[in-house]
């Protein structure tokens, strides 16, 4: 009788005849210092050999211990988290017991076990807090760490398989698998492949392990299409191992239910697009772009990709070379790891390559990357100086992934304030007559889904995340996302017409000249009909908000007729509150202002005409840039040009009104070490075609970092003629310029915020 024995050679294997031994695998394994159990022969007829059950070692309860110190400490940084982005569609979309909401795709990927684990959440814990839906993450996380381990262990050994798990479980650069809990997606599907994996690894009896892994492949793919990455990396390993080649009939049944599952239920991906001829050097980049970030992502070092992927390369080359095969788990994973990339590049290749580097994607590219590593760790020198050597150089590693994550886990910080206040300001005014109940709170901090109907449906359903709010609680929550939420949600009701027929009889009245002010600004009372009739013909814009800041640009402009009552709907909250509204007319005029109730007005408002640099008409040498510590996030650089004048006129032209004003500008310059005036800073007056009043600078008088000069005083524009903000200069500058924005204000004023 013969019995079989394996060696992953591609096609080549030994059999063995007569008596069972050792395959030349193994023996391989035995020779290299191989720790795993070795396989023994299975006889006809025989049961199975009885396994001697092996003593936890400090390795498994050591990474067991670390998993559960870092998921505590990680459930106490994330616990000021609300829900976020994909999750608020989870909870619009997925709470009823149906079918479809079960098997419905999310964003494509076919989701049916985080959805079920999220619809059980809802019912134990309801929306009252965030910690239990960031611990059932946690927990697949622990998952993932604990399989990683022991499948690394099986292959290379102790000291790498807990480095690899070790390294998984604080991959700072995957951090968004492991702090947002929407992504128990991505890492269900590494923990079930994982499992399957595991499963399959050695010398699995048949058909036991069979049906086993494909029950887990089945759990992998119903997680996300990340599952669909090992089904290709167990079929390629099984298709390059004779022995196990029969496994591959574990991989039929998850293929017929993605297949059934694809045709009964996929509608199509948003963004989904053939990848054709043209698109293919793109797609190459984008996967080589992703294993370059995994490469220094599992290192902590994200920021030297560049240098380690060809290392890691030219290490594993070496051990593949000394090994004298290549084992089939290893293009298992290798193929595992290219296809993740390219499968996500079909969604994101038009996006550019810098798609590729997110860190959820990274998290899973590194399930299959640090297998190879750990493979390649065993066989490095361990002994004298090296083994303190590689240590330190670990615990380096280690530190760098430990800080990102705790960044990543911490950044979501004011967010979750600004949301948290855009949910209470909502809650406050619920039921008011004048709320746009299907119009999103808040576009910039959570998706187009959370609109008021939808969440107070869910909360009436669930409970609410947020601290019962009431009118006075507003003043204690940051005031624009306070005011973000209530114009979002009541904007579309503040409106105005001109009504001749209607009376003001009875309403109490207030007049301003115009001539004396930029703007008049009111506390108007909620729901209350107010009328402005201006005694000449003249374009108002209507500036309108409910705490802080003024906006920038009004809500409303309208045409004022002279002598023709304009009326102004001021929405209705439902509640006693007031708003804020500035009216500011492009001529002088005298204005009246009526309302059934008294209204407050200041009229020391300041006369201060504003402009962004980045809002120019720019000549060559002239361009915009991001600059996180300008006002608005962009700058206006000047880099130096042939000998001719280069100028950047920012800002609409603005006609002031007559009067005595300051002029300011906020500038910056890369090196300020000249001496010689290089740059023109003034107030250009259109009409007359000259300088209302300049300064020419030298970068020695300007700072490396972004200050306000003042740089004319007392100018007096001409009564009537528009000016604009001006910077310009002739011949080559000795450093960048960087020019935030200018402020002209009347004179003596304090800069302050010029955006009043």
């Amino acid at each position: 009788m013969e019995y079989g024995t394996r060696h992953v050679l591609f096609n080549h294997y030994v059999v063995s005849h007569h008596s069972p031994r050792l395959s030349s695998r193994d023996e391989h394994y035995n020779q290299v210092g191989d720790t795993r159990p070795k396989q023994g022969v299975r006889l006809s007829g025989e049961g199975s050999p009885k396994r001697r059950k092996r003593r936890p070692q400090w390795v498994e309860l050591g990474l067991i211990g670390l998993s559960l110190v870092v998921s505590v400490a990680l459930l106490y940084v994330t616990s000021y988290k609300g829900f976020f982005a994909d999750e608020w569609s989870l909870i619009d979309s997925r709470r009823p017991w149906q079918l479809s909401v079960i098997m419905v795709p999310q964003d494509g990927h076919w989701m049916s076990i985080p959805i079920f684990i999220w619809k059980i959440l809802f019912i134990v814990f309801g929306l009252r807090s965030h910690i239990p839906y960031q611990a059932a993450l946690l927990v697949a996380h622990i998952v993932c760490v604990l399989l990683l381990f022991a499948l690394v262990r099986r292959r290379s050994g102790d000291r790498p398989a807990f480095s690899a798990g070790l390294t998984l479980l604080v991959l700072g650069s995957g951090a968004e698998d492991i702090v947002w809990a929407f992504q128990l997606t991505f890492v269900g599907s590494v923990a079930f492949g994982l499992l399957a994996m595991l499963l399959l690894e050695g010398d699995p009896p048949f058909p036991t392990r069979l049906f086993q892994a494909s029950a887990a492949l089945v759990g992998s793919l119903m997680c996300s299409v990340a599952g669909v990455v090992f089904l290709i990396a167990i079929g390629v390993e099984l298709a390059l191992d004779p022995e196990r080649r029969r496994f591959l009939l574990a991989l039929v049944a998850p293929i017929a239910a993605y297949v059934t599952w694809y045709l009964a239920f996929q509608t199509g991906s948003a963004g989904l697009s053939p990848v054709g001829p043209i698109n293919l050097a793109a797609l190459a980049d984008f996967v080589i772009s992703g294993i370059e970030a995994t490469s220094g992502g599992v290192f902590g070092l994200s920021r030297f990709s560049a240098t380690i992927l060809p290392i890691l390369v030219v290490l594993i080359g070496w051990r593949w070379s000394n090994q004298g095969w290549t084992r089939s788990w290893q293009i298992g994973m290798a193929v595992g790891l290219t296809s993740w990339f390219a499968i996500a590049g079909v969604w994101l290749v038009q996006l550019g390559s810098s798609s590729a580097i997110r860190s959820r994607y990274i998290y899973v590219a590194a399930a299959f990357l640090l297998p190879i590593i750990a493979d390649v760790a065993r066989d490095l020198p361990w002994r004298d100086l090296w083994r303190p050597t590689f240590a330190a150089i670990f615990a380096c590693c280690l530190f760098a992934n430990t800080s990102q994550l705790l960044v990543a886990a911490k950044s979501q910080t004011d967010l979750m304030r600004t949301e948290n206040a855009e949910l209470q300001t909502i809650e406050v005014f619920r039921g008011a007559p004048d709320m746009a109940l299907d119009t999103p709170v808040d576009s910039a901090t959570m998706p187009n889904v959370v609109v008021p109907a939808k969440y107070f449906a869910a909360i009436d359903q669930f409970g609410s995340l947020v601290s019962p709010p009431t009118v006075d609680t507003l003043n204690t929550l940051p005031a624009q996302a306070v005011n973000t939420a209530m114009l979002n949600v009541f904007g579309a009701a503040f409106s105005s017409k001109p009504d001749s027929h209607r009376t003001s009889l009875g309403m109490q009245c207030l007049s301003a000249d115009s001539a004396q002010f930029a703007a008049i600004e009111f506390l108007v009372p909620s729901g209350v009909p107010l009328m402005i009739m201006s005694a000449r013909d003249s374009a108002a814009a209507l500036f309108f908000w409910f705490r802080g800041e003024s906006p920038r640009a009004p809500l409303l402009n309208t045409r004022l007729v002279a002598a023709t009552p304009e009326w102004v709907h001021v929405p209705d909250t439902g509640k006693l509150v007031r708003w804020k509204l500035r009216v500011s007319l492009s001529s002088p005029s005298l204005v009246q202002i009526c309302s059934n109730l008294r209204l407050e007005y200041n009229q020391s408002i300041a006369r201060r005409y504003y402009a962004e640099a980045s809002t120019g008409t720019l000549s060559p040498s002239w361009s915009v840039v991001e600059d996180p510590l300008a006002k608005s996030g962009q700058a206006t650089v000047a880099r130096g040009a042939a000998r001719s004048w280069q100028t950047d006129v920012f800002g609409m032209p603005v006609i002031p009104v007559a009067g005595t004003y300051d002029l300011w500008f906020r500038v910056k310059v890369a090196r300020a070490s000249k001496t010689v005036p290089e740059m023109n800073l003034g107030l250009w007056d259109d009409e007359q075609a000259r300088w209302v009043g300049f300064t020419a600078y030298a970068p020695n008088r300007v700072s490396t970092s972004y200050s306000w000069y003042e740089v004319a005083t007392k100018l007096t524009p001409a009564t009537g003629q528009s000016v604009r903000f001006v910077a310009s200069f002739m011949g080559t500058l000795s450093t960048d310029w960087f020019i935030d924005e200018a402020v002209l204000t009347p004179t003596g004023s304090a800069v302050g915020e010029p955006r009043d």
